[in-house]
């Protein structure tokens, strides 16, 4: 599963989606405060492609369908692994972890990808 976040005035909707999935609390904080930041800076208005860019929520159970969800992103982004700038662990515990990974794809495009992980080796 797949979801695109990039304005503010997705709120409920990313609410709702964490709802649904019952996703931790900080996930949904840091998908609100990245759309905030993203039209601060770039407006309210704009188009999820051509400004500013957005959060992209990988969700599912099955390790090889979020790696290929991920993958999927990256080649639509025209990026790959090593170019990720940074990956911040959102949540941790013995059943799961939640990852939030920034790419810097163009001047004016970043993307962060929030995924996770069950029960870690």
């Amino acid at each position: 599963m797949l979801r695109y976040f990039w304005t503010a005035t997705q709120k409920d909707r990313i609410r709702d989606t964490c709802t649904e999935y019952n996703l931790p609390s900080k996930v949904r904080e840091r998908i609100i405060s990245t759309v905030e930041l993203l039209d601060s800076y770039y407006g309210v208005g704009r188009s999820m492609d051509d400004d500013g860019g957005c959060v992209i929520l990988i969700i599912d159970d099955d390790v090889s369908r979020t790696k290929q969800a991920y993958e999927e992103v990256l080649k639509k982004y025209h990026t790959c692994e090593e170019e990720r700038e940074f990956q911040d662990v959102l949540y941790s515990d013995r059943q799961e972890e939640y990852y939030a990974d920034l790419y810097i794809v163009s001047s004016e495009i970043g993307i962060t990808i929030i995924w996770y992980q069950k029960e870690r080796s």
